[in-house]
């Protein structure tokens, strides 16, 4: 049903000139819960985390659990690609704060990949793929944050995804792809913040 409702929405963006965002949510530490708790707690949280996830999304965005603990979220009708960025940082906030399951408490965060349409792909399966390397780029870079798959390149490398998280003790993060004797490997470069008083 998710690539249903994604391919509608994409065509409906295509008819309509209007971006589509795409979400891809892995949760961090959840293994660690269900083998604390038990796989009945494992099933609840997910359950919780559905509910927080819809809890913020409207009612036009589509909210599915792709396997495991990972949900994709479809955003239709984005006109502010920040906004939307907004939206998944405060996802990540409120997957943050903790559970309190039949079992027991449990804490749990989440890294949250984005891509849109038409800007980054055009096609959904490409659009999925470049979501889920942004998500991959979160956890690489500390987990608990959003990364965003963007446009610009860097000379011998394509950026894969940059770090759009204001967390604290989180120092922002480019992390790129480089084709290097035929694999693709992926590096993470730490950023000075230019702006910061040594003093």
């Amino acid at each position: 049903m998710y690539w249903d409702r994604l391919e509608q929405e994409l065509l409906r963006a295509k008819r309509t000139a209007r971006s589509v965002a795409v979400l891809w949510v892995d949760l961090d530490g959840f293994k660690a819960v269900n083998d604390r708790l038990g796989h009945a707690a494992g099933d609840a949280l997910l359950r919780a985390v559905a509910r927080r996830l819809c809890h913020r999304m409207r009612d036009s965005d589509t909210v599915a659990r792709v396997g495991g603990d990972e949900f994709a979220l479809i955003l239709p009708d984005v006109t502010d690609s920040e906004a939307v960025v907004g939206v998944a940082t405060e996802l990540v906030a409120s997957l943050s704060e903790p559970f309190d399951l039949p079992q027991g408490p449990a804490r749990i965060s989440a890294s949250i990949g984005m891509a849109w349409y038409p800007q980054h792909a055009v096609e959904a399966e490409t659009l999925v793929q470049y979501a889920d390397i942004a998500m991959y780029a979160a956890k690489r870079a500390g987990r608990n944050r959003v990364c965003v798959w963007p446009v610009e390149t860097m000379p011998g490398s394509e950026i894969v995804a940059v770090d759009r998280t204001e967390a604290p003790y989180s120092p922002p993060a480019v992390v790129w792809r480089k084709q290097i004797a035929g694999e693709k490997m992926l590096f993470e470069q730490p950023l000075e913040d230019a702006l910061q008083d040594d003093g």
